[in-house]
């Protein structure tokens, strides 16, 4: 996984926000959807408030900055969320329907974080037979927050949505990453 840390043909660079405007950051998304396998994280900026430490599952990543994955079935309303910190801290929560949490879930997963030339990068790989569903759309999304402290600046980003339009005009006014409007099939 040491590989995906670095520079590679599926990270996706963002160029604006949630409200479409311009995002002057090194963030990128990874991700990498297999037969058998879901690889996801990302390279955050080096000033992002992060969360929790390498390997351990902590709830409330997303209050700080976290790259997020939302799987979502294509045959029901139920969907997996899916939280990596910079630290390489992570979570996962089951939902039957739309912000209906069923349960948390440990997964099975192999997780690597490194301190890049002052930069944070997080990768995450779950195996796909894990998963409550194989057939599936996703959405990537990610909260950055940027300075020394908690909620300094938040910047709200969708893969969807990060090189083309904005997800307010699209979607919603407010962030709200459990929309499976957001979601794309890879």
């Amino acid at each position: 996984m040491e590989k995906y840390l670095k520079e590679s043909a599926i990270t996706l660079p963002v160029s604006q926000d949630w409200f479409g405007d311009p995002v002057e950051s090194d963030f990128r998304f990874i991700l990498q959807v297999k037969e058998d396998s879901i690889l996801f994280g990302a390279h955050f900026p080096e000033n992002c408030f992060a969360l929790g430490e390498s390997g351990k599952f902590v709830e409330g990543l997303w209050d700080g900055s976290v790259v997020e994955l939302f799987i979502h079935s294509t045959n029901t309303p139920s969907y997996v969320e899916l939280n990596l910190s910079p630290t390489g801290a992570y979570w996962a929560a089951q939902f039957s329907d739309y912000r209906v949490r069923q349960k948390s879930l440990e997964l099975p997963v192999t997780v690597e974080s490194k301190h890049l030339d002052g930069k944070f990068a997080a990768v995450l790989k779950l195996d796909r037979s894990s998963l409550p569903e194989n057939d599936f759309t996703v959405a990537q999304t990610a909260i950055l927050d940027l300075g020394n402290i908690k909620a300094q600046k938040r910047i709200y980003l969708t893969r969807k949505y990060s090189w083309s339009g904005s997800a307010k005009n699209e979607v919603c006014a407010e962030p709200d990453f459990h929309q499976k409007k957001l979601a794309e099939v890879l």
